[in-house]
């Protein structure tokens, strides 16, 4: 809007001159400059048509005033009327956006409130501006009229147009609470429309298949893993089942490797009694009769020798050792025992260390088993390995082989014996602990344990009389 004219000014200008003395010529063409100016016009003040009545002599005097004095409001009124412009077609604009989202807002709510009975935004509106009225309003801060604001305002009021941003901020802040009114009353009313006759939701989610008594992905998951657990203690106690079923004198011995050395010594022993039959078939007479009672002298030398051989264990790996290596001397085979000997200190070692001491019944007898089983493949491993040398000797010494052997068998029966009683004492020893029951019945499964490892090398000590009467002829 233009400036409006000071007082002092109205009595200089002579409104009622006539329009031939008027310049309208400095105003420019009214066609051209319609479309850029916003047209003000003033209401007429009757004072001043008096004023010029009365006064003809004075308009005539002033007359040349007149036509500088519109010089200055020309600048001014048309930066007023580029701003009104603008701001008219702001306002416009802005107009029109909010005409048409209340429209499409008041559309939406009718459409609800038709289905679920949302009241509308003005209800809502009116609402909140009673509860805002109920409550204590705050103290408006006095302005200082020199505060920016102040001046803006005046600057306002002055009627030069400014571009207003607080209008906009106020329209858009409209906006957006009345919108989020709006969804906010129709999220509350949707709610209470669905739970009045359907108390936490539950028709509905027996509708979407969301029964309560239906498993979900968090319960599936509890299951499964509570699955897997009982698989596992199953699978371990099927192992620690499996392991006391393996406990075994048998088992062991075979895994081992013990059985294999006795299968490979009987085969060495069958083959030596074919070669045996075929020489007593090719000769005849004299020399039939020497062949039979040397292969007799032979068997009858193994026969009178007694096996048993009684030890407590009470000896060290090296003097185990030097016994070993003593019984085969004579026979000049080269064999060594150093295995046989490293396992026994390493039964002595674990006898003597903490593990033994903290280990249960279980673990012990466990243990003990292993080490007897062990012992007693090595010992087969050894009688394979001697039989295996005698064949292939090309000069025989019958007497010290036999001797050898006999000697051998011995120091194994007595080196069973041995290590059966150290772990049987240990055993004893956890009768405390595990009751005096139970591990009287791990000790007597041991020393049967041990009668079976003995019959191998019983056994073992009857296969070698065909090998050894092959070697005397």
């Amino acid at each position: 809007m233009a400036n409006k004219p000071n007082k002092d000014d109205e009595s200089t200008n002579d409104w009622d001159q006539s329009d031939e003395d008027d310049n309208w010529d400095d105003w420019g063409n009214g066609d051209e400059d319609e479309d850029k100016f916003v047209h003000i016009e003033k209401e007429q003040e009757p004072e001043n048509n008096k004023t010029t009545k009365e006064k003809p002599e004075t308009s005539a005097k002033a007359e040349p005033e007149t036509t500088a004095a519109p010089a200055a409001p020309t600048s001014s009124s048309s930066s007023s009327s580029g701003w009104g412009l603008w701001s008219g077609k702001l306002s416009s604009v802005l107009n029109t956006a909010t005409e048409g989202l209340g429209n499409i807002t008041t559309q939406v709510n009718q459409g609800l409130n038709q289905i679920i009975g949302v009241p509308d935004p003005e209800e809502l509106a009116r609402i909140n501006a009673a509860e805002e009225a109920s409550q204590p309003k705050p103290e408006q801060p006095i302005r200082d009229e020199d505060s920016p604001q102040a001046v803006a305002e005046k600057s306002d009021a002055g009627g030069v147009p400014a571009f207003n941003l607080g209008l906009v901020t106020t329209i858009g802040s409209k906006v957006l609470n009345t919108g989020l009114d709006t969804l906010e009353g129709i999220g509350k009313k949707t709610m209470t429309i669905l739970q009045e006759n359907d108390p936490k939701l539950m028709n509905k989610r027996k509708l979407l298949g969301l029964e309560a008594n239906k498993p979900n992905l968090s319960a599936v998951l509890l299951e499964a893993k509570k699955d897997a657990d009982q698989m596992e203690q199953s699978l371990q106690q099927l192992q620690a089942e499996k392991r006391k079923a393996q406990l075994r004198f048998d088992v062991l011995f075979e895994n081992y490797c013990g059985l294999m050395h006795y299968e490979a010594l009987e085969i060495l022993s069958k083959e030596s009694q074919l070669k045996l039959d075929t020489l007593r078939d090719a000769v005849s007479g004299q020399a039939l009769s020497e062949l039979q009672e040397t292969i007799g002298e032979v068997k009858e030398l193994l026969e009178l020798e007694d096996l048993e051989c009684d030890s407590e264990g009470d000896y060290t790996a090296e003097e185990l050792g030097e016994r070993l290596t003593a019984t085969m001397a004579d026979a000049e085979l080269g064999i060594k025992f150093e295995d046989v000997a490293s396992h026994w200190s390493e039964s002595l070692k674990w006898l003597s260390s903490e593990e033994a001491t903290v280990a249960d019944l279980e673990q012990a007898y466990e243990k003990s088993i292993n080490a007897l089983s062990e012992a007693s493949a090595l010992q087969m491993c050894k009688l394979h390995k001697i039989a295996e040398l005698m064949l292939v000797k090309p000069h025989h010494s019958t007497a010290n082989e036999v001797d050898g052997i006999v000697q051998l068998c011995k120091q194994f029966n007595g080196h069973l014996q041995g290590l059966t009683q150290r772990f049987a004492a240990h055993l004893s020893s956890k009768s405390e602990a595990s009751g005096s029951e139970e591990c009287k019945a791990r000790v007597n499964t041991y020393f049967s344990e041990m009668l079976s490892a003995l019959k191998y090398i019983e056994q073992a000590y009857k296969l070698f009389t065909p090998i050894l009467q092959l070697g005397a002829v």
